[in-house]
C-alpha cells in the first residue's frame, strides 16, 4: 500500500520486476512450461507497454495523467531536480 500511495517510480518498478522474476523462477522450478511461457509473454507485453508509454506523443500519452500509472510514464524524463544528479 505504501508503494502505491507514495507514487514513487523506483519502488513501483522494483516491486513489479521482483514479483515477475519470482513468479517466473517459481514456475520454471515447478516445470510448468506453459505457465512459464505465459509469464515470459506477459513480461514482454508489460515491457512494451512501458516503452510505448514513455515515448512522446504516443497513443498512450493520456494514460500519463492517471495518478498511479502516470508516474511510470515519466521513467525516461531527464528534467527535474532528481534527474540532474543522475547524469
Amino acid at each position: 500500500m505504501c508503494i502505491v500511495y507514495s507514487q514513487s517510480r523506483g519502488p513501483q518498478v522494483g516491486f513489479i520486476a521482483g514479483v515477475f522474476l519470482f513468479a517466473l523462477l517459481y514456475t520454471f522450478a515447478r516445470r510448468w512450461r506453459t505457465v512459464t511461457l505465459g509469464f515470459a509473454g506477459l513480461g514482454i507485453v508489460v515491457f512494451a507497454f512501458l516503452i510505448v508509454l514513455n515515448v512522446p506523443n504516443s497513443p498512450l500519452a493520456k494514460v500519463r495523467d492517471v495518478p498511479y500509472i502516470g508516474r511510470l510514464g515519466r521513467l525516461l524524463e531527464m528534467e527535474g531536480a532528481l534527474a540532474r544528479y543522475a547524469c
